[in-house]
């Protein structure tokens, strides 16, 4: 998800199958936050089954790092497949909220500058709230490059100073500018997705895959911990027993999943980019319908409604229209603007 540094051989299907259950839980769980259901049961044992989503997708941006590609091609990458889908379906959710800003009463000034102002301030994205991690995740790649070419040692060191300094963060409830508080535990995760490939956890704990996912269940259970990654900050339980308790469910995913083949599950997590940006948007126009025909919104159906719907959307445009039509690959409008940029400094 959210481009993949492929290398030389065949794709990793088993990695995609992971993801394809990672976004579709995503796209579940925002349901049930639209329709203001975390008090439901259901929610609370999905969320006991999958609460280690969002450290999967920082974990596999370290998995599938390519640590030959230099900081120019990292950066350019980033940009491209990161901050201009970022930027273009930022502006799309921003475009269906303008209606109730205008109604809340802001000025037009407010109205305009106001996207700007909470992505500096709070790391948010106003109109489409989950993109906030392609923004994360742009810095935290550049800083994957940086310390992905040191001995490996080194880069243990490094990643558990990441997961002591997100600990503190969350302890004294730190809040910093560009949603920066995510940084040290992404960069956790990831550069514990990266010691793991290197390693090649996924073979050596083969053979002790029985004890590992009974560990992992046996957390999931009675030691159940979770925090939201994006404020880090803690829900439920204690932040070490979440870091802990998701590194040991990936692996066993992982293991579990390494000779397995779902072709739809691969499919969607291959598309899994389109799912990310898309759901959001459709779940205003969902909720205004909702509002217009007077249903309530704390209920079942309308979570079921809202998944449904941004599920089948998302796949029939990932289906019949390529990603650079829609947004999700501006390597072309990076290009233009790179020659844009090179032909006004030639004239000055």
């Amino acid at each position: 998800m959210f481009y993949t540094d492929r290398k030389m051989g065949k794709r990793n299907e088993s990695l995609d199958i992971i993801t394809g259950i990672m976004i579709l839980w995503m796209i579940v769980y925002h349901s049930f936050q639209w329709a203001n259901y975390y008090d439901s049961n259901v929610f609370n044992l999905l969320l006991k089954c999958f609460y280690f989503f969002m450290p999967w997708f920082y974990f596999k941006s370290g998995y599938v790092f390519n640590k030959t590609h230099t900081l120019k091609i990292v950066v350019e990458k980033g940009i491209s497949l990161l901050l201009i889908p970022m930027i273009i379906w930022t502006l799309i959710g921003y475009a269906l909220t303008i209606p109730e800003l205008i109604n809340d009463g802001l000025p037009i000034w407010k109205i305009i500058i106001k996207p700007a102002f909470v992505l500096f301030r709070y790391g948010d994205t106003l109109g489409n709230s989950p993109l906030w991690f392609l923004f994360s995740l742009f810095f935290v790649r550049i800083s994957l490059k940086l310390l992905t070419n040191l001995k490996l040692g080194f880069i243990i060191a490094f990643t558990i100073s990441f997961a002591l300094l997100g600990f503190l963060f969350n302890y004294k409830n730190f809040n910093l500018p560009l949603g920066l508080i995510s940084y040290p535990i992404g960069m956790f995760f990831s550069l514990a997705g990266f010691v793991c490939n290197q390693l090649n956890i996924k073979q050596n704990m083969t053979k002790l895959n029985i004890v590992l996912i009974a560990c992992t269940l046996l957390i999931s259970l009675f030691f159940f911990s979770y925090v939201d990654l994006h404020l880090n900050i803690t829900w439920y339980g204690s932040y070490w027993g979440y870091i802990f308790g998701s590194l040991l469910a990936i692996n066993s995913l992982l293991v579990l999943f390494k000779n397995l083949k779902i072709k739809s599950l691969a499919w969607i997590g291959n598309k899994s980019l389109y799912f990310f940006v898309i759901h959001w948007p459709v779940f205003y126009i969902i909720q205004h319908i909702f509002k217009f025909i007077d249903l309530p919104q704390k209920s079942y159906l309308f979570c079921l409604i809202l998944s449904f719907c941004a599920i089948f959307l998302s796949s029939l445009i990932a289906k019949f229209i390529p990603e650079k039509y829609i947004g999700l690959n501006g390597t072309g409008i990076f290009e233009r603007g790179k020659q844009l940029f090179k032909n006004t400094k030639e004239l000055v």
